[in-house]
């Protein structure tokens, strides 16, 4: 038997026999927003909002016509959570210091919380059968295409960031700055990692293997290339670093024309229009990507994202791809053989001692948290700033999510925040541990998409350690698109789990 997929009784919810409404054409227009929303949420934050508004209220027309799509275990497992610190921090909202700024912000927050929902119902309403194996691989290439135009939209932010920083203020989509982006990176690195090891699946033959070799060296000149131009001034000649823009101007062209002729050859090929656009786009243009956001999260110097990726990559290597691990060794062997990132984790010491840094904010948050045992309110961490004068008026929160969380919804919100992270981390562990013990690649590959996305969350968690990360909307939507990801997946597993 496989899964009880609540895919199967939307006909009982609707009758797709009346002309006036064909369900599932509808339903799969939300597809198509997902699928822009992945793709702009790294290039603009306007733009990216506004589809995922749109996405958002699209998915609640659907859930009320297919009564019954969000009744799960899996759903429930993340619901319950969500809807408890929804509640907590709506407490503390109206009891803390500035009810009229923290309500509606709180609303606003709320809202994209239904996120990980919309994403469940877009990959589960038109799931085919009930047979597992088969079921698995659809999720799996929705998944995976959702991952193409994320890795796509990221690689072209990475080449603003690191080709042309100065173009970046007369670029009218305002693209996320560099806290952000590294954010994002987080995750968009975790699943291409995953992907890298998915599509070297399909190299089975000696010249599709000699094929990945040589692109994985072309991919690391690339690499080394882009740090070039970035620091010029620390080990290219003199030479090179007075043409540097001319440079980065040629290079950025080159990667923008080979991104666009890959993507669109790859998306005219009917013959294999069943394959995964992804597997498509093997193995070149992956490969490049990783090198693009590679240097991107170097080049940002971000100490937070840097142990997230390190995380989630070493735990994707050890327990999925172990053939993904030298990517994130060449990642922290780097920091310390390139002089900016070197100096930046030298320095890690001194920023947090600071006067205005991390020690004063979190030595400052623990007296709020002490004081104010039920929260200052949603988004009234600034409040920090009148009891220390010396904070940089930049420093609107304290750049730790526990704490943040702690001071704006109380002792118990931070339970409950823990709860739901948890939660969310365990229920694609869960899911993995299932299917990967399966006899079909595409219901394994499956199960280490869930582990990906799980360790994805961990290590934006980690990095959450000294950042708050939750508070940055670009980053947190990613997040819950993952987690809607993660209980699609463990609602295949539920039948299966009950078997087991």
């Amino acid at each position: 038997m496989g899964a009880n997929f609540p895919s199967q009784d939307y006909r009982a919810a609707v009758s797709l026999d009346e002309p006036r409404l064909d369900f599932v054409t509808f339903a799969k227009f939300g597809e198509r927003l997902l699928l822009a929303f992945c793709f702009a949420a790294p290039l603009s934050i306007a733009l990216s909002q506004t589809i995922v508004v749109a996405y958002i209220l699209h998915s609640i027309v659907c859930s009320v016509l297919y009564r019954g799509s969000l009744r799960s275990p899996a759903v429930r497992t993340i619901s319950v959570p969500i809807l408890s610190f929804i509640a907590i921090a709506s407490i503390s909202s109206v009891v803390g210091i500035d009810a009229p700024h923290a309500v509606p912000e709180l609303l606003k927050t709320a809202f994209y919380l239904i996120l990980p929902f919309s994403v469940y119902l877009t990959l589960t309403v038109s799931l085919p059968t009930r047979e597992l194996a088969e079921s698995a691989s659809h999720l799996l290439t929705k998944c995976l295409t959702f991952f193409t135009a994320l890795i796509l939209g990221q690689s072209i932010a990475a080449i603003h960031t690191i080709i042309d920083p100065g173009f970046g203020p007369s670029w009218s989509l305002k693209p996320p700055g560099p806290v952000t982006e590294s954010g994002q990176l987080v995750f968009v690195l975790t699943f291409l990692m995953f992907a890298l090891y998915y599509i070297e699946q399909f190299a089975t033959n000696a010249p599709q293997q000699a094929s990945a070799t040589l692109t994985r060296l072309l991919s690391l000149m690339l690499f080394g290339w882009l740090l070039v131009l970035a620091w010029p001034e620390q080990f290219a000649p003199q030479t090179i670093a007075y043409h540097a823009p001319l440079y980065r101007m040629v290079t950025a062209l080159c990667l923008v024309v080979l991104l666009g002729a890959k993507v669109y050859r790859s998306t005219s090929e009917r013959s294999t229009a069943k394959v995964p656009l992804l597997v498509r786009l093997s193995p070149f243009l992956p490969w490049i990507t990783c090198a693009l956001l590679g240097a991107a999260l170097l080049i940002n110097l971000k100490r937070g994202p840097w142990l997230g990726v390190f995380i989630s990559g070493t735990a994707l290597g050890l327990f999925v791809a172990r053939r993904m691990l030298p990517i994130t060794l060449i990642l922290v062997l780097l920091l310390f053989f390139l002089h900016p990132t070197y100096e930046r984790v030298l320095h890690l010491v001194d920023d947090f001692s600071i006067v205005g840094g991390r020690q004063n904010m979190w030595t400052l948050g623990a007296e709020l948290a002490e004081r104010f045992p039920l929260g200052l309110g949603w988004d009234n961490a600034s409040f920090m700033q009148q009891f220390d004068p010396q904070l940089p008026p930049t420093h609107r929160h304290m750049h730790n999510n526990l704490l943040n969380i702690t001071v704006e919804c109380g002792w118990l919100g931070v339970i409950v925040y823990l709860w739901w992270m948890v939660a969310a981390i365990a229920l694609g562990i869960r899911a993995w541990m299932i299917l990967r013990s399966d006899g079909k690649p595409q219901v394994r590959s499956l199960g280490n998409l869930a582990f990906t996305l799980s360790v994805a969350l961990l290590g934006w968690q980690i990095a959450g350690l000294v950042e708050y990360n939750f508070g940055d909307g670009e980053v947190r939507l990613l997040a819950l698109l993952s987690m809607g990801m993660v209980s699609a997946i463990a609602s295949l597993t539920h039948s299966t789990a009950q078997k087991v």
